[in-house]
């Protein structure tokens, strides 16, 4: 750039660079997706909501990504601002796939700015009575790290897992994966070259041959690559007898001292239910690490061993409190941190059980949007807000349509560290058991940090899904 300046009796000229920098695009992974059959008689597929957050609309390349011997499948889509798109089955409707599984890709760009897109998705099959699945939460390209971590792993008479790889890069990746007991002993190791843009996913057993014939509770996997940003991992916990999975995506090692799950219970629920929630956690380190848990005011300490899983089973019995629901702080001091998971499940009376995985936050924000929610005559959701703040908020809460328009608003206001969780149909009351598909929109001042998510659970079957806000 040259700049000229003159006064009339003088002047000047100054010749500058200026690099201008181009914004980068919206990149996230859904890691899985699915349009075929299952053992267990199961038949699985993948509904997919992205909505635009947004104050300009979004250009949207959807992308699968297929396991071996697959085709690339790309398709494009224009978003509005506060617009959603729902894929009741995703493989099928967005790309024209009518047997396979594989992951999808997203990118985005918008004019003058970064595009803000949220993105909800849940994997699921029909049942005896309504359907069991799992939510797929979408993975930024900032969280695909080199090392990966994963805890709450079983294989058992009641539990099976399946472990899946994603490669969304151009070029084949090798990938080292390192299988830990409760004790933090190496089960096995295993060496997998994933090709370029490719998924796949096997049972534990067909990655670690060593596990067959024999009973672990609690395992936890790590994964390294040498590739930054292109690889992901997850797991599938399903249950044998009610076939319903917990999925668990693989995280980088969380730094800083302290993490927050939303929501432990334990609790009655819908027609004839009661729910409560056990809690994973996996030292990934090689030192002892100690642990302060806080839940309703009662702190307790965990000291886990190198590479120790350990399970807090029914965690709110541990901490003297026969009922309840709200969040459980975690604390620690020193560089390393735990990794660490929830589940929260119902017995079911025909044998098993069914639930949701609900993984500590992963940001508190000013204000937070969860697509892909429903209330109708097959679902009802429940919404919750978690004040993450050391101030009492005053917040509002919105109920979008898929066009964007404004369903229903209330205002709630949060002491520090108080969490709020009703039914849909409770919080707004003008709100019908007929609504369709809504996004849940909270916000609060600049200095809020707030956390909201959903849960939609089948009315017939009663299995629940967890979609985190962001």
């Amino acid at each position: 750039m040259t700049l000229f300046v003159a006064n009339g009796q003088t002047s000047g000229t100054a010749i500058k660079t200026i690099n201008v920098a181009a914004i980068p695009p919206y990149r996230s992974l859904v890691s899985a997706a699915a349009q075929q059959a299952g053992l267990g008689g199961t038949s699985w597929r993948t509904e997919l909501s992205l909505f635009n957050a947004g104050a300009q609309g979004a250009s949207v390349t959807a992308l699968f990504i297929p396991a071996a011997g697959g085709t690339m499948v790309t398709r494009s889509l224009f978003l509005a601002p506060r617009q959603s798109a729902i894929y009741a089955n995703t493989l099928l409707d967005l790309f024209g796939i009518a047997n396979g599984a594989g992951a999808v890709a997203i990118e985005a760009t918008s004019a003058g700015a970064g595009a803000q897109l949220r993105v909800t998705s849940r994997t699921f099959t029909n049942g005896s009575t309504g359907t069991y699945g799992q939510s797929v939460p979408d993975i930024r390209s900032g969280d695909l790290e080199t090392t990966l971590y994963l805890t709450g792993i079983q294989s058992n008479t009641a539990y099976r897992t399946n472990i899946g790889l994603v490669n969304r890069g151009g070029a084949d990746v090798g990938a080292n994966l390192t299988l830990y007991d409760a004790s933090g002993n190496t089960v096995s190791t295993a060496n997998v070259v994933i090709p370029a843009n490719n998924f796949q996913q096997s049972s534990l057993v067909v990655f670690f041959p060593e596990t067959a014939n024999r009973s672990y509770n609690a395992l936890s996997l790590r994964v390294t690559t040498s590739s930054q940003d292109v690889v992901t991992a997850f797991v599938s916990v399903i249950d044998n007898t009610s076939q319903d999975p917990v999925y668990m995506q693989a995280m980088p090692a969380r730094s800083g001292g302290s993490m927050t799950i939303p929501a432990v219970g334990r609790t009655n629920g819908a027609n004839g239910t009661f729910w409560q929630s056990d809690v994973i956690f996996f030292n990934p380190s090689s030192s002892r690490i100690t642990l302060s848990l806080r839940y309703g005011g009662t702190t307790k300490s965990l000291a886990l061993s190198a590479r120790e899983t350990y399970v807090v089973s029914d965690v709110l019995t541990q901490f003297g409190f026969s009922s309840g629901n709200g969040p459980f702080f975690i604390n620690w001091t020193g560089g390393n941190a735990p990794v660490v998971t929830s589940r929260t499940y119902t017995t079911d009376d025909r044998g098993g059980t069914f639930g949701q995985s609900i993984d500590p936050v992963a940001a508190f924000t000013n204000e937070q949007f969860v697509p892909g929610l429903r209330s109708d005559v097959s679902y009802r959701s429940n919404v919750g807000v978690l004040n993450g703040g050391s101030d009492a908020e005053e917040l509002t809460v919105t109920l979008l349509s898929p066009a964007g328009f404004e369903l229903a608003s209330t205002r709630i206001i949060l002491k520090p560290g108080e969490l709020m969780q009703q039914a849909v149909t409770s919080l707004f009351p003008g709100v019908s058991a007929s609504t369709g598909s809504f996004t849940l929109y909270v916000r609060g001042d600049a200095n809020a940090r707030v956390f909201a998510y959903g849960s939609m659970i089948d009315n017939a079957s009663g299995d629940p899904v967890f979609f985190a806000g962001r």
